[in-house]
């Protein structure tokens, strides 16, 4: 089967802020947000850069490979070790190297590793195969102005609404007095309207009874002890991590702090507790500690799946 190191390195640079290439160089993104140019927005990408001087084996590839292609630890490092071996000679013959998606190195003129990365560069996951939006400007319309027309009104309309509104007044008085007559067939007497309020209801209002001393009783309680116990089963990771150990369960590393608390609160968001344990010049995102690494490997099981690919790494004393 053939494995493509360079592919591998792609799919790593999805995940992880830092990959490094053991004998050849480190790759490293950088966050850029979303930003407009002309009239076109673009979407947040992280762009790459190379650092020559971290040539170490942090393990990251190796373990990937092996994980992923069924093969040992050792397997991997010859894996990784031909392949450098096969870059510089491609370098040595004046070719350029192509790493995918991530960009090409050539040699300067003083034989040094010089790298281009792609101009699109490698979007976050998501914002994945998202294109740039073009914005087409808007046409401006000089609309022309509503004219109002002013309406005259003239001292006999004026007449006319004064009296529709004194004969309005008239019939609202006549209609709503009724008259009745007395025995007289020759007077007439306004109906003088009683108001009769209805008989309010009889409340019964029954005494409190007064309170005993046993009905006033509070509960004394010692705030420091509370706080104790209630930091002995807050957990910093989800229900069912273990949280204590010289070993933890890393689903991420940055090259910087900021970049930690952003994918720290990334995960949080979706519904993965985390906190950033330093490590060098590395940050990882853990989301358990142990000090047994069958635990975690088993803890590792319980992630959703997109998280799986997770790795036990041991902290530093």
């Amino acid at each position: 089967m053939m494995i493509s190191l360079i592919q591998h390195i792609e799919y790593l640079m999805m995940y992880h802020d830092c990959v490094v290439v053991p004998g050849w160089g480190a790759l490293i993104a950088n966050y850029r947000s979303s930003e407009v140019n002309g009239n076109t927005i673009e979407h947040p990408k992280r762009i790459i850069s190379f650092n020559s001087s971290i040539t170490h084996n942090d393990g990251m590839i190796a373990n990937s490979l092996s994980r992923r292609h069924a093969m040992t630890y050792d397997q991997a490092c010859e894996l990784i070790s031909n392949n450098v071996r096969a870059f510089r000679q491609q370098l040595a013959s004046g070719t350029e190297v192509a790493f995918g998606h991530v960009g090409y190195f050539k040699l300067t003129a003083d034989n040094k590793l010089d790298f281009m990365p792609m101009n699109a560069g490698i979007a976050l996951n998501e914002f994945f195969g998202l294109s740039p939006i073009n914005i087409n400007p808007q046409e401006q319309r000089d609309d022309a102005a509503a004219i109002i027309t002013p309406q005259l009104i003239t001292w006999r309309d004026r007449i006319k609404v004064a009296a529709s509104a004194a004969a309005i007044l008239a019939l609202g008085f006549l209609f709503s007095t009724p008259a009745i007559f007395n025995a007289s067939t020759q007077t007439a007497s306004l109906n003088v309207m009683e108001l009769r309020t209805q008989p309010s209801h009889n409340i019964d209002v029954k005494p409190v009874s007064k309170a005993t001393s046993n009905d006033m009783k509070f509960a004394v309680v010692d705030e420091n002890k509370a706080q104790e116990e209630k930091a002995a089963f807050e957990s910093p990771f989800n229900d069912g991590m273990p949280c204590n150990g010289k070993y933890s369960l890393v689903i991420n590393t940055c090259h910087n702090s900021q970049r930690a608390e952003q994918m720290i609160d990334y995960y949080a968001k979706h519904g993965i507790k985390a906190i950033v344990v330093t490590r060098g010049e590395y940050h990882d995102i853990v989301v358990a500690q142990s000090d047994s690494k069958q635990e975690l490997k088993e803890v590792k099981q319980l992630l959703p799946k997109r998280y799986r690919k997770a790795w036990v790494s041991k902290q530093k004393s």
